[in-house]
């Protein structure tokens, strides 16, 4: 597992729906940019406990600008320090300063990482003056400037890409919004299944957690580890056979009648399927080793099992495999 720690600054920000006079040159930028530059839009709602509208809210407009209208950036930037005075909360990051990220968060259940795709980056909060315990908060990031580069001989032109945010939520409680954290890059496995290719596809998946959850995360998968290891070694190191039956390790006494003939019926299969098979001394050894503990069954289910065996010595040619099934019957009570 790879991981790559970065120290930042963690802001749990969140949003509203009218628009506040402390904040209102943001507002206005961010409505004018969005009604002139071609945006994708991303929405999600989220209403309180006992209210019944949605008006907590988290919105991302994905951007890229070409051309002149890269110098609409600044007017957004300008929004942003017309507005600072008034903001209780700020992070701001420009170029090769790494030292400011935001983690904004609806509801305490959909975070979004501001200042991971983009190097640089603006983020305000403010109080909502009509309830002190909501806050509106604002971000923009967007990358370096590329304009001008020299790419295989020639110049390009200016383009950038970035998104604005803006939210309304509850206020976060205590220092959450403004303190030194270090957050950790984890990379997860991930399958899933692709239509087109009509097969199951193996990714890694990129995500930032907070040390906190980071260390809760990996304490958990250490006691999934933990678990199936002392299962394995339970398997492997005491000459047992176990059998999983729903989510338990049972050797074969141990087991209901139900799931001793279910084990048998499936082993029986696989016999009769492949008698020939490298495989096949695998399927009669477990048939022998539940044999020799198939004291759950009663007389009628004995006797069924019994029957079965005799067809499964007719089946197999291999004659170490014939005896070991015969020992399998002689088990039973007849």
């Amino acid at each position: 597992m790879k991981k790559i720690i970065t120290t930042f600054f963690s802001l749990t920000l969140a949003l509203a729906p009218a628009t506040m006079q402390a904040q209102e040159h943001i507002e206005a930028a961010f409505k004018n940019f969005i009604k002139e530059v071609k945006v994708s839009k991303f929405e999600t709602k989220a209403k309180q406990a006992g209210k019944k509208k949605f008006d907590n809210y988290l919105t991302i407009y994905n951007f890229t600008l070409k051309g002149k209208d890269v110098s609409r950036i600044e007017a957004i930037n300008e929004a942003f320090n017309a507005d600072e005075s008034n903001a209780y909360n700020i992070i701001s990051r420009t170029g090769d300063d790494h030292n400011g990220m935001a983690s904004f968060t609806l509801m305490g259940k959909m975070t979004v990482i501001v200042g991971e795709k983009y190097e640089n980056l603006n983020v305000m909060c403010f109080e909502d003056p009509s309830d002190s315990t909501m806050r509106y908060a604002y971000a923009v990031e967007w990358e370096v400037d590329k304009g001008d580069a020299i790419v295989d001989g020639r110049p390009t032109d200016s383009s950038v890409k970035g998104r604005l945010i803006e939210t309304y939520s509850p206020r976060p409680k205590g220092v959450s919004e403004a303190k030194y954290e270090k957050f950790t890059r984890i990379t997860l496995p991930s399958l899933y299944f692709d239509k087109k290719r009509k097969g199951t596809i193996f990714q890694d998946i990129d995500k930032l957690k907070t040390d906190d959850k980071t260390l809760k995360w990996v304490e958990k998968q250490n006691q999934k580890t933990d678990k199936y290891i002392k299962k394995f070694d339970r398997n492997t190191h005491d000459g047992n056979t176990y059998y999983d039956v729903g989510d338990q390790y049972l050797m074969a006494k141990e087991l209901e009648s139900a799931s001793w003939l279910s084990i048998f019926n499936n082993m029986s299969n696989l016999t009769e399927k492949y008698p020939k098979g490298k495989t096949t001394s695998y399927y009669v050894a477990t048939i022998y080793d539940l044999c020799k503990n198939a004291n759950q069954l009663d007389s009628d289910e004995q006797k069924l099992v019994v029957k079965e065996l005799d067809r499964l010595i007719n089946l197999v040619p291999d004659t170490f495999l014939k005896e070991l099934l015969k020992k399998s019957k002689k088990c039973l009570k007849e």
